[in-house]
């Protein structure tokens, strides 16, 4: 699965978990993108997950605050997946950056898995941002996601199921 997002998507609620839209799908085998940011696995296995999500703030007046993202499977906290960015206010609009969760993670057919995203400053409108550099590059968008279903060359040739 190759997802990613057409619109940044502010967080209205510090210190409150909220999904991530991703509402485009530009590959896909084996995963559903679902309700824009759940994607149901169709068997059981291990997968793969970047979430890579582009940071920002568009308040420069609001004082400090952070960015955090995260992944969740079937509504729960999937452990050491946190990752934080602080967005400090600038002059000059503010710092992007694009910020890496990842991991492997056994899940079964049915398993939703959500990108999650957070701030401690509500006020500051923290959250992903989508940007148009030109009208002749490509959409940066507010979070490129990545799932895929781990496979090895032994369970191709030892009468495992084939990737």
């Amino acid at each position: 699965m190759q997802a990613n997002a057409s619109e940044g998507q502010v967080i209205a609620n510090t210190d409150v978990g909220e999904k991530v839209n991703i509402d485009i799908v530009d590959a896909n085998r084996g995963i559903t993108n679902e309700n824009n940011g759940e994607f149901v696995v169709r068997r059981d296995g291990t997968y793969g997950v970047i979430a890579a999500p582009q940071a920002g703030r568009l308040d420069q007046e609001a004082g400090a605050a952070d960015f955090r993202c995260w992944i969740r499977v079937n509504g729960g906290n999937v452990a050491n997946s946190n990752v934080l960015l602080n967005v400090l206010p600038t002059a000059d609009g503010g710092v992007k950056d694009v910020i890496i969760s990842q991991g492997f993670i056994p899940l079964q057919a049915g398993d939703r898995v959500t990108v999650v995203m957070a701030t401690n400053n509500a006020q500051a409108q923290v959250g992903t941002q989508a940007l148009n550099p030109t009208s002749v590059e490509p959409l940066v968008p507010g979070i490129i996601f990545s799932m895929w279903e781990l496979c090895c060359d032994e369970d191709r040739h030892h009468g495992g199921r084939p990737c």
